[in-house]
């Protein structure tokens, strides 16, 4: 090492010796300037956070967040309450509308004609509806309605009709 770097040395550790207390108020200052820069540094990766939390600075501090999540959150609500409500009133639109159905052809004279004749049925999701025969005749033709409820019918039926009531109601 050269001459003069070992005399800087020797007034610099003579100097610490004489003004000890100096010494240590410098590395005091040192330290508390770099725990500051990493405290701005901190601060500043804390409020980018913070802006992104607020809406992208929309919100002016948490509770006019909160204030805002509260108001969406009921406006919400009173959505979810009206689609309940139209749901329920399109359950029972889809139960009360016709939902089944069933054709079955048919020749009620076996010595003449092909199967012209037919029974059409008609139910909805509780098996109610109505059951239409229409019988084909030489001399005309004959239509025949007979309601249904819950899949009977007052009325006697038909060997037809029970195999067309069966097959709308998926039986078979």
């Amino acid at each position: 090492m050269p001459d003069w770097q070992i005399r800087i040395i020797l007034y610099i550790m003579l100097w610490l010796q004489n003004n000890l207390f100096f010494s240590f108020a410098g590395l005091t200052v040192f330290f508390i300037l770099i725990w500051s820069v990493f405290l701005q540094i901190q601060l500043l990766a804390l409020k980018k956070r913070w802006k992104r939390v607020f809406d992208g600075g929309q919100a002016a501090d948490l509770e006019e967040m909160i204030s805002r999540q509260n108001k969406c959150s009921r406006k919400n609500e009173k959505e979810l309450a009206e689609i309940r409500k139209f749901t329920l009133y399109l359950e029972k639109m889809a139960i009360s509308g016709l939902q089944k159905s069933s054709v079955v052809r048919f020749n009620p004279f076996k010595d003449a004609g092909g199967n012209q004749s037919f029974v059409l049925c008609l139910l909805d999701g509780q098996h109610t509806g109505v059951i239409l025969s229409s019988l084909f005749t030489r001399d005309g033709n004959r239509v025949f309605a007979k309601p249904i409820k819950e899949g009977k019918s007052e009325f006697p039926l038909t060997a037809e009709e029970v195999k067309a009531l069966e097959k709308a109601r998926g039986k078979k």
